[in-house]
């Protein structure tokens, strides 16, 4: 019933062909990136290991043994100094001069990290054996703004509250101490960086930095191969080529640290211009939020003992191609530490087991992915493709002559070509080209699924149940197979380690699922019509569909019905996504944990309880030629079961056969849910007609 001009077929096929060829060389790239590292953060288990009764070197074997590799430390300051129990210092200010008191062997570490970097020196003596004097200059101070109140709290004035001088904010190089600390456990030190480019010299900070990683001893020097920023800039990112040529000499690459909102990255000063420069030779990072730390006892069955913070460490990993887990101490409701080391040695334990059937290893040293980006050349089949299926959703919804197919087929192919044949604004046009692919092919697949719907309707032969079910089954199969093959235009289109690296984001998820409902709804309109359903033949949107619509008498319950619908379809709109603030409740969670024990991927829920069941009770419904109300209701669930395919492979970062593998558990649970939601329709069928019959019965 659904038509498909033969040579729009052509481009379609051929497009899909040149798309399975990247998606290849992708799934290659991808078979070799399955190495992950679990790191500690130093300073925060120090912290914890002063509340239990072990020191931390003792503290950090235990979590060695577990299979915690390595322990992060940043780079002191002054600031930090005051604070750690490991320096002995006091700072106070004097005028415009900074008094700092302390150990000598302290102080002459501050005077030489300062004037070791430093871009414009500063007036630095000593006061005896004690003290150190930072002369500052107007520029170095730091202060905040404050109200000054009358005795009614009245604001009167705004006061500056000097607080200090920037230079206490400065990194000064590492602390042997604590490096041989975590040596000591066995374990490797992962030194982060603090860096102002405003203050300190890029070459000379670059220098230092890398002289403390030649000091390393040699066992540990391949494995301390991830370089994380620990302030808001990166280090030596206005000398972009001279950090890179250090970084290639010391076979090190960038850690872009994943923040708060999933899917997106910390931004640090110079992030995307230094990985660009690093030919994006950098890994991605998952720290222990403050709110995962809370994670331990989620206070539901089997989530007492860390298993929800385990489940979340292996989604980033699984899910968004993260390779380095930064751990922080977990806690208690109540905010007490997790002091037992065996709780972290569980979670490594835990994460193992599960990642083995992804052939990830949890172990010492990561290799980055490769670089990668497909020639613009390969993806101008995919284009002539997407122009080719646009044309097929039209020719489905208004009568047009082939000659006139061809020509806005050859005028829109030529269109795309140009560009990327001459590579100019590849970049900005590819997302905006996956977006087109994927309102396409889901409103394609969805396209069949009524045509498929409508011809069965046409024949008026029921037949049995489980002949209408078994076609539903086969009609879902065959549209799902054709949404992940379509699904690989906007894998051809976006593939590059900008968007692996979450450098970029896709942007148009929310968009690529709210036009394919509105096409299907013009496409239900062109095969079914509104209201009476069409006679046989008269495939097309007509004025006269719209114009009914707008004049249908509504009832009360259909509107309760739509509502009820509406809600339904918010709610899993709202819940797609990563920034989703729809939260799943106690039993949600355990069935979600479930299934991503129990599958390769977890489902998601809205194709597994609507979208896909959708397709088997739609055909049913249709060959049994019952219930005609139902079929744009299921029509519109039809097409968020299929923009729901698109939407999988949108999230680029994704390992491919990891969404591959959620699909196809989708379809296997939806099969089950499908024939359920059949067997009870086939019961409320036999009710009515028994009861037709008893009403018939009756009146003669």
């Amino acid at each position: 019933f659904m038509k498909i001009d033969k040579v729009l077929a052509v481009f379609l096929i051929f497009g899909l062909v040149a798309s399975f060829v990247v998606a290849y060389e992708r799934y290659g790239i991808e078979k070799e990136f399955k190495s992950v590292q679990i790191m500690a953060d130093y300073q925060d288990f120090y912290n914890m290991s002063r509340d239990s009764d072990m020191e931390i070197v003792e503290y950090l074997k235990k979590m060695k043994e577990g299979g915690i590799s390595s322990a992060a430390i940043s780079e002191e300051t002054i600031q930090s100094m005051q604070i750690s129990p490991l320096f002995h210092i006091g700072t106070r200010m004097e005028g415009m001069n900074l008094i700092i008191q302390g150990d000598t062997k302290d102080l002459e570490f501050i005077k030489r990290g300062l004037e070791t970097t430093l871009k414009e020196s500063r007036k630095i003596e000593w006061k005896g054996q004690d003290t150190l004097i930072i002369y500052g200059l107007p520029e170095d101070y730091i202060y905040t703004n404050s109200n000054i109140m009358d005795f009614r709290g009245n604001k009167e004035a705004l006061a500056k509250t000097w607080e200090g001088l920037r230079l206490e904010t400065l990194g000064l190089g590492f602390s042997e101490e604590k490096i041989n600390q975590i040596l000591d456990a066995g374990m490797v030190p992962l030194l982060r960086p603090v860096y102002s480019h405003e203050y300190q010299d890029a070459h000379k900070s670059i220098d230092r930095y890398f002289s403390y990683i030649r000091k390393l001893p040699q066992e540990y020097k391949q494995s301390a191969n991830v370089i994380l920023c620990a302030g808001d800039e990166f280090l030596g990112y206005d000398e972009p080529e001279y950090m890179y040529e250090k970084l290639k000499e010391h076979g090190m690459v960038l850690g872009l640290i994943e923040s708060n909102v999933k899917g997106k990255n910390l931004k640090a000063k110079g992030q995307i211009s230094l990985t660009k420069a690093a030919h994006y030779q950098a890994i991605k990072v998952f720290t222990t939020w403050d709110y995962i730390q809370k994670r331990y006892d989620y206070e539901i069955p089997r989530h007492h003992k860390g298993e929800e913070i385990a489940n979340t460490f292996y989604r980033a990993i699984i899910d968004r191609n993260i390779r380095l887990i930064y751990l922080k101490p977990y806690l208690f409701p109540e905010g007490r530490y997790v002091t037992n080391p065996q709780a972290y040695i569980d979670t490594v334990s835990n994460l193992q087991n599960r990642l083995y059937k992804h052939n990830i290893v949890i172990g010492s040293q990561i290799v980055p992915m490769r670089n990668w980006e497909v020639n613009p050349v390969k993806k101008i089949p995919v284009l002539w493709a997407i122009v080719a299926g646009l044309l097929i959703l039209l020719e489905n919804l208004l009568p047009i002559r082939k000659k006139g197919l061809y020509v806005l087929l050859a005028l829109g192919g030529i269109v795309a070509t140009v560009p990327f044949a001459l590579g100019i604004a590849t970049d900005t046009l590819s997302p905006i080209w996956a977006l087109l692919g994927t309102i396409v092919v889901a409103s394609l697949s969805s396209a069949y699924v009524l045509g498929t719907g409508r011809k069965l309707f046409d024949r008026r032969k029921a037949g049995s149940t489980l002949q209408g079910l078994l076609i539903g089954i086969k009609t879902l199969i065959i549209a799902v197979f054709a949404g992940v093959a379509g699904a690989l235009f906007e894998v051809t289109l976006l593939s590059n380690s900008k968007y692996l690296l979450d450098i970029i984001t896709f942007k148009g998820v929310k968009f690529s699922q709210l036009m394919p409902i509105l096409i299907v709804g013009l496409l239900y309109m062109a095969y079914f019509g509104v209201g009476k359903i069409k006679e046989a033949g008269e495939q097309r949107l007509r004025f006269d569909d719209t114009w009914r619509l707008l004049n249908k008498n509504i009832k009360i319950w259909q509107v309760l019905l739509l509502g009820l619908f509406g809600i339904v379809v918010i709610i899993f709109m709202a819940r797609s996504g990563n920034t989703s603030d729809v939260k799943p409740g106690t039993l949600e969670l355990l069935m979600r944990n479930f299934m991503e024990h129990h599958f390769i991927a977890r489902p998601r829920t809205k194709s597994i309880f609507l979208g896909f069941p959708a397709v088997i009770l739609f055909i049913y419904l249709a060959k049994q030629h019952k219930m005609e109300i139902l079929y744009p209701v299921l029509a519109i669930a039809v097409a968020i079961g299929q923009s729901n395919i698109q939407n999988t492979f949108s999230h680029i970062r994704t390992p491919m056969y990891l969404s591959v593998g959620r699909v196809g558990g989708e379809l296997v649970i939806s099969v089950f849910v499908g024939t359920i939601l059949v067997w009870i329709f086939s019961r409320i069928l036999r009710m009515r007609k028994r009861k037709l019959k008893q009403e018939r019965n009756a009146d003669v």
